[in-house]
């Protein structure tokens, strides 16, 4: 038997394997904000022309883009709350439930 402990090598911690702008937020997070944040736009855009309030407006981009931005931030598990929330989803789908019926035999 071989020593196991010549193949063991020592990793540095808080070591990154993507590039973070922020903690936890890198390129591909900030790609996703700034494409619901144009989309925002659009819904902000179309609610203050047919209720002629910018401030509403206003707080419908902000909220959008902002709930964007916390839900696709990494943890320092590398999971983030859209993840989360989507494995949920798949679980619950795969769900099924199978009722039996015991006959006792006599």
């Amino acid at each position: 038997m071989e020593d196991e402990s010549r193949f063991q090598i020592n990793m540095p911690a808080n070591v990154k394997i993507r590039v973070e702008i922020i903690n936890g937020i890198g390129i591909k997070e900030m790609i996703t904000t700034a494409i619901a944040g144009v989309i925002a736009v659009f819904i902000a855009l179309i609610f203050n022309a047919l209720f002629n309030n910018y401030l509403i407006a206003l707080g419908i981009w902000i909220l959008i883009t902002g709930a964007t931005f916390i839900s696709v931030m990494k943890d320092k598990y590398n999971t983030c709350i859209a993840e989360l929330i989507n494995n949920m989803i798949k679980f619950y789908q795969r769900q099924r439930i199978f009722n039996y019926v015991v006959k006792e035999e006599q």
